[in-house]
């Protein structure tokens, strides 16, 4: 619902009455969905459902394949930064 309501957005952010006077701050549908991320991210990791446990065998799958790439390429150039 949040993507649907971003998607429809004039502008990403929204003007707050604050005792200071206003503030922009962004559009609350951001932080809805920020929390709802975090929700599929945690119940994912709770039934461990990753890429690699929900590997069939097919080897030739580019989203996967896609995945492992980008999580070895990360972990390269974190300890290249080291």
């Amino acid at each position: 619902m949040a993507n649907a309501e971003i998607d429809g957005l004039s502008k990403t952010t929204v003007e707050e009455m604050t005792r200071m006077g206003t503030k922009i701050a962004p559009h609350p549908a951001f932080r809805v969905q920020k929390e709802a991320l975090a929700a599929v991210k945690d119940h994912t990791k709770v039934l461990g459902l990753t890429a690699d446990a929900l590997d069939v065998g097919d080897e030739d799958d580019p989203l996967i394949n896609l995945t492992k790439k980008a999580i070895k390429e990360t972990r390269n150039a974190v300890t290249n930064r080291k």
